[in-house]
C-alpha cells in the first residue's frame, strides 16, 4: 500500500458497447502518442522480455482484440502450455484497499511464467490491438542487459490511473490474465452476450471489475499526472 496517496477523478463511465470501444481507443491513443513521445524508452521491435502469460486485461479489451484478430487468436492460443494463477485483485480493488488504508499483502509473483502465446518470432501478432497492460510495459533501461525494467515513478502513477479508467469502462465485465480471459471470446455467442451485457462467467481465476474509487496518485505526482490525463478524450 502506498503512503500519501489521494483519490482524484472519481467517476463511473457508462455507455453503449460501441461508445466504450471509442473510449478504449482514446486511452490506447493516449498511451501510444503521449507516453511514447517521452522518448525515454529502450524498448524496440523484437524485445519480448516482458511479454508473458501474466499479461492482464479487461473483458472489453478481450472483446476488442477478438473482433480484430479472431483467426490469429484461434491459431496461436495454446492454453495447456501457458498456465497462470488466478488474478488476485483488479487495479480498482487495489486502489480501494489503499484509499481505505486497509492492510493487504500482494500475491507473490510465480517463480516462472510462460511467454505470451500471441508472440511470433518475438513480435506480437496482434500488436495494434494489444491490451493496455502491454502498452505500458516500458523501460528506460535495456532490461535484456540489466535483468530488470526501470520506469520513472510519475509514469508508473500515470500507468495506474489509466488502468483504473479502463476498468471503469467495463463495469459489467471482468479482469484476468490474457490466457484465462481471451478463450471466452473465441466463442461468437459469448461475444454477442457480452456486447448485450448478458454474459455470465463463473471462472474463479477471473475477477469482476469494480468502479474507480478515486485515482491513486501520490501528491508529488498529482500535477503532472492530471496534466497528462487532460489529453485523454473519454466523451
Amino acid at each position: 500500500m502506498e503512503d500519501g496517496c489521494h483519490a482524484i477523478g472519481k467517476s463511473i463511465i457508462l455507455g453503449t458497447y460501441n461508445q466504450k470501444i471509442l473510449r478504449l481507443e482514446s486511452i490506447y491513443r493516449f498511451c501510444d502518442e503521449v507516453i511514447l513521445s517521452a522518448k525515454l524508452w529502450k524498448c524496440k521491435a523484437g524485445c519480448a522480455h516482458c511479454c508473458t502469460s501474466l499479461a492482464s486485461l479487461t473483458s472489453l479489451e478481450a472483446a476488442y482484440l477478438s473482433e480484430r484478430y479472431q483467426q490469429v487468436l484461434k491459431e496461436r492460443l495454446n492454453f495447456s502450455a501457458h498456465l497462470a494463477p488466478p488474478l488476485p485483485l483488479t487495479t480498482n480493488e487495489r486502489a480501494a484497499l489503499c484509499l481505505s488504508h486497509a492492510e493487504f499483502e500482494e500475491e507473490p509473483a510465480p517463480a516462472a511464467s510462460h511467454l505470451c502465446p500471441l508472440l511470433h518470432e518475438n513480435r506480437c501478432s496482434c500488436y495494434d490491438a494489444r491490451p493496455l497492460m502491454c502498452r505500458l510495459m516500458l523501460s528506460s533501461v535495456d532490461c535484456g542487459s540489466t535483468g530488470y525494467a526501470q520506469v520513472p515513478p510519475e509514469v508508473l502513477s500515470l500507468h495506474t490511473a489509466c488502468l483504473q479508467l479502463l476498468e471503469d469502462l467495463d463495469l459489467t465485465g471482468w479482469s484476468g490474465y490474457l490466457v484465462h480471459l481471451l478463450p471466452r471470446f473465441l466463442d461468437d455467442e459469448f461475444l454477442i452476450r457480452y456486447r448485450a451485457e448478458t454474459a455470465v462467467i463463473t471462472d474463479k481465476r477471473l475477477r469482476h471489475n469494480i468502479p474507480n474509487p478515486g485515482l491513486l496518485i501520490p501528491p508529488e505526482h498529482r500535477r503532472q499526472v492530471e496534466q497528462w490525463l487532460t489529453q485523454i478524450s473519454l466523451h
